[in-house]
């Protein structure tokens, strides 16, 4: 048999639902740049992007060139300002090894 080389999972809406939480930390990182809160169907409707593609939907694409500023929102908002841990990160860039 194989040696099983790679685990995937699809976290949102599959392992547990974390939408409230990311509601409420896109708006928290909006409001902390200085922006207005989205509705939660917005923000809904952006899981899964990248930053600057959530921000340049929720806030307009003239808004897109602050994504640094609104992923360090964000962090603040989670209290790891120094580490980007963002299910609504900037691409793929941690992988897992067995």
């Amino acid at each position: 048999m194989p040696k099983l080389q790679v685990v995937l999972f699809d976290f949102d809406y599959t392992l547990a639902d974390s939408s409230t939480a990311v509601v409420e930390c896109c708006n928290a990182a909006l409001k902390g740049i200085g922006l207005l809160p989205a509705q939660p169907e917005r923000i809904h409707r952006t899981i899964g992007l990248s930053l600057p593609d959530t921000l340049a939907s929720l806030a307009g694409e003239e808004h897109r060139h602050r994504a640094e500023e609104f992923r360090l929102a964000r962090a603040l908002r989670r209290g790891d300002a120094g580490e980007d841990h963002s299910l609504l990160g900037n691409g793929p860039s941690t992988h897992f090894s067995l």
